[in-house]
């Protein structure tokens, strides 16, 4: 029976499945741009429960639940994803999703290649692709639609975080290998799984330390998503300056 594929990169089908997912988070933005908290939250919180789904389907239909666990970064996004829906004060969450939601998208981009052959209507598909897709939207949206600010100041504490997550999941998951003779991979402690990861690697080829090396590029993302806070922050400095110099010549 003829089914249709997600398809390896650069294929068609790979192709359109990158194209909708920018397609609906430009939707989402100016959808949302206006619309007040309450209709925000109600239109949101159902898409943001994705991820959790995806963690159930996830445990439910593997062979190990050990091997499928949610203690990867998406996992710990999934989980948080509809707390910021449903917080009204959202920055420090917010900022701290920022690396999750990019997380999300690099997820998809560089895919691992047993999702190569995953038809479109099967079960795998819908619960990678689709929570993956708006664990990676709704933090944007928010961002975009001004509803998180994403500030300098907070990058040191969602790099904390994310530290501290990794450590933990690195070393559950080592403990399940050593335990239960698996060869899990959470957080990608263990070793890379795709070219990114594997840039890291061949540079500093040791479990965990490794992926240390991944972690300045999450805040060369942040500093970039920090520029329209410098840029407001110059601008009322420049203000209140010259405010200032008018009332001294006054």
């Amino acid at each position: 029976m003829y089914t249709i594929v997600w398809g390896e990169p650069l294929s068609i089908n790979y192709i359109l499945s990158m194209v909708f997912i920018f397609a609906a988070l430009i939707f989402f933005i100016f959808f949302l741009k206006n619309k007040s908290e309450k209709f925000i939250k109600i239109f949101l919180f159902p898409f943001s429960l994705l991820g959790i789904g995806a963690i159930i389907w996830n445990l439910t239909t593997c062979v190990n639940v050990y091997r499928n666990l949610p203690l990867n970064f998406c996992s710990y996004t999934a989980i948080l994803c509809p707390i910021l829906v449903l917080m009204n004060k959202r920055n420090i969450l917010g900022n701290y999703l920022l690396s999750g939601s990019i997380g999300a998208l690099v997820a998809l981009v560089l895919r691992e290649s047993d999702c190569y052959e995953l038809s479109i209507f099967d079960g795998d598909f819908i619960f990678y692709y689709f929570p993956h897709m708006f664990e990676f939207i709704i933090p944007q949206v928010f961002i975009f639609t001004k509803k998180v600010e994403i500030k300098p100041f907070y990058i040191p504490f969602a790099l904390v975080i994310t530290i501290i997550l990794y450590t933990i999941s690195y070393n559950i998951g080592h403990y399940v290998n050593q335990k239960y003779d698996l060869n899990t991979n959470y957080f990608f402690g263990e070793g890379p799984n795709n070219p990114v990861l594997q840039v890291c690697w061949n540079i500093l080829p040791v479990k965990y330390w490794y992926m240390f090396l991944c972690f300045p590029l999450f805040l060369i993302i942040n500093i970039i998503y920090s520029i329209p806070y410098f840029i407001k922050n110059g601008k009322e400095r420049r203000t209140k300056k010259e405010a200032l110099q008018l009332k001294e010549q006054n």
